[in-house]
């Protein structure tokens, strides 16, 4: 592996070649909840959605590590920029209606059944 034992992270110029990857699988997640239906699906749903979680924090806790410790300043500028890439695909996530409107529907489908 490379930084911290992320596989590919052996130059600053990988931490943006690693956020697009990052941000790619959270997007195919993402849209595995939005098309995913009914309320057999919520426990899928918060499993995607932890998984989501899961992938973007693997990331942002290296690059915040990195941007913080690192000796070499290009190393700490690239994680930087690995950070800003990142936080704003999570400010979108956070306003995303989509995915808001998905939640709805598992979560209606779940209190739906139990009535």
């Amino acid at each position: 592996g490379g930084f911290t034992g992320i596989p590919g992270l052996f130059e600053p110029g990988d931490w943006k070649r690693l956020a697009s990857e990052t941000e790619r699988t959270c997007r195919g997640l993402v849209d595995d909840v939005i098309t995913g239906s009914g309320s057999a699906a919520s426990v899928d749903t918060v499993r995607k959605l932890d998984e989501i979680s899961d992938v973007l924090c693997q990331t942002i806790d290296a690059a915040e590590f990195c941007r913080h410790v690192h000796h070499d300043e290009a190393w700490r500028r690239a994680a930087h920029g690995a950070c800003g890439q990142l936080g704003a695909f999570v400010h979108e996530l956070n306003t995303d209606y989509g995915l808001y409107t998905a939640l709805c529907r598992r979560l209606d489908g779940v209190s739906g059944a139990r009535r």
